[in-house]
């Protein structure tokens, strides 16, 4: 008897290849398709030059530390000093930080996530990245280690350029990570309607301006209007709805707009 390997409990007919059942397999879709969605709202909102500085900002307050100049070792050092002070006196800026730039309410973790894996980066720079929730409903990447332990140990001959060494003997693992990687990519896993990235990145803006921007300014009729004046024909209760769909999807708070008012 072969069972969801999510649930555990849904049992899967004999013949076939899938491992999950059909309630899993829709509902880890929607996950992935919001995260999708989050995915191009980050990428909206990082466009946004003041968002960037904000956000750097915040990063420094919460985690002074990374304004100085350090060694891979006193890096190290500091973050696990910052680990054992934590940041809840700090949590007041972030909840504000999140406030401002309309985040989503269901996914406050992904803004603490970005904080914490930027003090890795050299140099620190945080950015927002969507965690896709399809992961679950995939198997991981092996790492083939079997394809290049015959290269090892080896003697390398100084007169030859390391990298294209380099490059060579990893080039079986490579492509194996790439195959697996690509049948991944094209399971499809995320809805039709937002494959399109182009335009999920425009429903995305239609949410940013709709969302972040003066409502005063932009109404519903003014976003449809910048649309338009980029080459894509809509009306201004379809960028209504569409936002409206998205915020509910991503739990954004939009700003109270006047009733009747396009």
């Amino acid at each position: 008897m072969r069972r969801c390997s999510v649930c555990k409990r849904a049992v899967l007919p004999t013949s076939g290849q899938s491992t999950v059942c059909a309630v899993c397999h829709t509902r880890f879709k929607r996950y992935a398709g919001a995260a999708e969605q989050r995915h191009a709202y980050y990428t909206v909102l990082h466009q946004d030059a003041s968002f960037d500085r904000e956000l750097r900002e915040l990063f420094e307050r919460v985690y002074p530390e990374s304004r100085k100049r350090m060694s891979r070792r006193q890096r190290r050092a500091a973050i696990h000093r910052s680990d054992a002070r934590g940041t809840a006196k700090e949590e007041p800026a972030i909840v504000a930080f999140a406030t401002r730039w309309h985040l989503s309410q269901l996914y406050g973790f992904e803004l603490d996530w970005a904080l914490d894996q930027a003090r890795w980066g050299e140099p620190p720079r945080p950015q927002l990245r969507a965690f896709h929730g399809h992961i679950p409903l995939l198997p991981p990447i092996r790492l083939r280690v079997d394809l290049i332990e015959h290269f090892f140990p080896f003697f390398y001959n100084p007169a030859l350029d390391p990298v294209a060494e380099a490059d060579r003997i990893l080039a079986p693992l490579r492509v194996d990570l790439i195959d697996q990687m690509r049948d991944q990519h094209q399971a499809h896993l995320v809805p039709a309607r937002l494959r399109n990235r182009v335009a999920t990145l425009r429903l995305a803006r239609r949410l940013y301006r709709a969302a972040v921007l003066d409502p005063k300014e932009w109404t519903w009729q003014r976003i449809a209007e910048a649309e338009r004046a980029g080459g894509h024909q809509c009306t201004w209760r379809a960028v209504r709805d569409s936002v409206r769909a998205w915020a509910r999807a991503l739990g954004v708070a939009l700003p109270s707009r006047p009733p009747g008012r396009r």
